[in-house]
């Protein structure tokens, strides 16, 4: 589980609900996104100029050790990031109210989370197991306020979520953003996943 640190108080990520969600206004798709339990939920159309990458600093952490993550679109695209986790939890990294809600991303533009100097950090939390972090890369905004509630002190987004394992969360996320992503036109939005380990 990734956690903020801020300068005066360590708080968890929010987790991330799932919940109704109801699909944006425009063009529909020939075919609905396929959610598969490794890759979260896939484009079957990918599209060829419009990719995201997301990495992390690392390929294992112990509990408590800082992380970063890193993201790069080849197309100008709105990025959204999801913490996924062993024990059901997901949280929404990105957007958020630290970053002043931007994640409008230029086209061959690399961001990390938190970058040098931001007012938090990212620390591992656990449990020990092997946790996903999914980027979405759109070229319209999504609107995510039917799972999602924004404005919490802390400056993350959530709603709750009551998985019970990594499998199910999986599952869950595939189909909200499945119905979310389901009337953008199938160039215009990709995904990629990244998976790091998580020790004691």
């Amino acid at each position: 589980m990734i956690r903020l640190q801020s300068k005066t108080r360590r708080l968890t990520v929010a987790a991330l609900a799932l919940a109704a969600v109801s699909a944006l206004a425009g063009s529909t798709v020939a075919s609905p996104a396929l959610i598969r339990p490794q890759s979260i939920i896939v484009n079957p159309v990918p599209p060829r100029d419009l990719r995201v990458s997301v990495s992390v600093d690392r390929s294992s952490y112990r509990i408590g050790e800082p992380i970063q993550v890193r993201v790069r679109v080849a197309q100008d695209a709105y990025v959204y990031l999801f913490s996924v986790h062993p024990d059901g939890v997901i949280n929404i990294v990105l957007p958020n109210d630290l970053e002043g809600g931007a994640n409008f991303m230029r086209a061959g533009e690399t961001r990390s989370f938190p970058d040098y100097g931001a007012p938090y950090s990212f620390t591992v939390g656990g449990p020990a197991g092997t946790d996903q972090v999914l980027a979405v890369a759109t070229r319209q905004p999504l609107y995510l306020d039917s799972f999602v509630s924004f404005g919490r002190p802390d400056g993350f987004g959530y709603v709750t979520l009551r998985a019970a394992n990594l499998g199910q969360a999986q599952l869950y996320l595939g189909q909200a953003l499945a119905l979310v992503v389901r009337p953008v036109p199938q160039n215009d939005w990709a995904t990629a996943v990244t998976s790091y380990r998580v020790r004691y």
